[in-house]
């Protein structure tokens, strides 16, 4: 049994039996490439906002982001460590994180968090190359479980990007 499979099977457990809160998101949106991992969840993920041309709630969080990215950056202050929960593809963080990052102005940090290092390197790849003034902290965990996290940093700034509708949070430490 694979370390993919083992902790699938602690984590279903463990929820049946009420001793844990949390879902099963993480195998949900699962890291690419994983060996036996048969739900493969981002592959289905990308497979339907690619095919799909009319999938309005990706291109919405899209549109959205573009044309509000200013203003809310405007609340972000001087200093800030940006914390995001889930970067994603590489796609996404093209067209979602990064119009948000460039309109910040004295950014200290960006800080993602994901499950999946792919998605933590495509990340550092993209800033470091549009944005190299930018220092960037990966974290490669569970964000749910380990939420926790964010009062590691002076003047943090959650950024969370959901399918429904983007979500910015100034969290006061």
């Amino acid at each position: 049994m694979t370390d993919f499979q083992t902790s699938f099977l602690c984590d279903v457990k463990s929820l049946f039996l009420q001793q844990q809160e949390e879902n099963l998101a993480p195998y949900l949106y699962s890291t690419p490439n994983i060996e036996d991992d048969s739900a493969n969840g981002e592959g289905c993920y990308q497979e339907l906002i690619s095919q799909n041309l009319n999938y309005y709630l990706y291109k919405e969080e899209i549109k959205l982001i573009n044309n509000k990215a200013s203003q809310i950056a405007a609340y972000v202050p001087p200093g800030s460590n940006v914390i995001e929960f889930g970067p994603g593809t590489d796609i996404a963080f093209k067209n979602k994180s990064l119009p948000f990052l460039k309109e910040i102005k004295q950014l200290k940090s960006y800080v993602p968090i994901d499950l999946c290092q792919t998605y933590l390197d495509q990340s550092e790849e993209i800033l470091s190359r549009e944005l190299p003034e930018i220092s960037v902290e990966k974290i490669n965990t569970d964000f749910i479980k380990k939420i926790d996290l964010i009062k590691n940093f002076t003047k943090p700034v959650v950024f969370l990007k959901e399918v429904q509708l983007p979500i910015f949070l100034q969290i006061i430490a």
